[in-house]
């Protein structure tokens, strides 16, 4: 008797058999597409106002308010929360979220520089957030992208575009507090 034959004479148990051959297929597929999640990249940002510092997405649009209140820069209000580069010269796991400035040096770390978008990439991406299409080759703001970041020193008060002369100054003093010694970015 063969196969062929034996389904024919027994066609519930073929259909039995075919079902569990079609859920057990169904349940490798599934499994295979429950990988693991990705994992969201987190970075150290800068409560201008309070003074704190907390963790939060990477992908965040600096500065955002985190309900502290806005802060004044130079090209108007806006949130207090900008990224923080924080280094040590010692251990890179000391400096935690939640941490007050003090205590982050207390711990070892420092902040080097905070970094912020500028306002015409924060012009840019309103446009973006309010469904404007800006694949326009002539479009200025795009060009100018290398120029998107500024920097300023822990107090906040003046910020410099990142490649500027002043920008390079305002990073370099802020990673020469090790002296001789390699600073470490510390990360969430």
């Amino acid at each position: 008797m063969g196969v062929r034959e034996f389904l024919n004479n027994n066609s519930a148990v073929a259909t039995i058999l075919a079902v569990v051959l079609l859920v057990m297929a169904l349940g490798v597929i599934i499994w295979q597409n429950q990988g693991p999640q990705p994992r969201q990249f987190e970075v150290f940002y800068y409560d201008l106002n309070t003074q704190e510092v907390f963790v939060d997405d990477v992908s965040r649009v600096v500065p955002f308010d985190r309900g502290n209140g806005t802060y004044e820069f130079v090209d108007g209000s806006r949130g207090s929360a900008v990224r923080a580069m924080i280094y040590t010269c010692g251990d890179p796991e000391a400096s935690k979220e939640g941490m007050t400035l003090a205590e982050i040096e207390a711990a070892g770390g420092f902040i080097a520089y905070l970094e912020r978008f500028a306002p015409q990439m924060l012009e840019r991406q309103a446009r973006i957030d309010a469904g404007e299409s800006l694949l326009d080759e002539n479009d200025e703001d795009y060009e100018s992208g290398f120029d998107s970041v500024w920097v300023s020193t822990p107090e906040g008060q003046t910020w410099v575009n990142q490649n500027s002369e002043a920008g390079t100054q305002v990073i370099q003093s802020g990673l020469q507090r090790c002296g001789n010694a390699t600073p470490k970015l510390c990360r969430p």
